[in-house]
């Protein structure tokens, strides 16, 4: 068994690959920012689940105490809107997120 990390394993994709590696057998650490959708995705499945911000170092190196088989840097955010109607600060968290958490990782 393989010891399985999914970061952004609370929705989408990220939760669809937590699963498939959960219902293979491997064990599955789900890592988000929203305990509930965690909860959700492990649906009984017996994932371990981390509540951790990606773009938070200290927190990223926290999830690395532990060695993975596999790591899965899926996390990541995003928004539908013209250029022009992002904020700066919205572009930040998104660089933050998408960028430098998956570095981080």
């Amino acid at each position: 068994m393989r010891r399985v990390l999914v970061t952004g394993g609370g929705s989408g994709i990220g939760r669809g690959i937590a699963r498939a590696f959960a219902e293979a057998g491997e064990a599955v650490t789900i890592v988000g920012r929203r305990e509930e959708a965690l909860s959700e995705t492990d649906g009984g499945r017996g994932m371990q689940a981390v509540v951790c911000d990606i773009t938070d170092e200290a927190a990223v190196e926290a999830l690395f105490e532990a060695p993975y088989d596999v790591v899965v840097a899926n996390a990541g955010t995003g928004r539908a809107a013209f250029l022009t109607e992002v904020s700066l600060e919205e572009w930040n968290e998104t660089l933050a997120v998408n960028l430098t958490g998956t570095f981080l990782t």
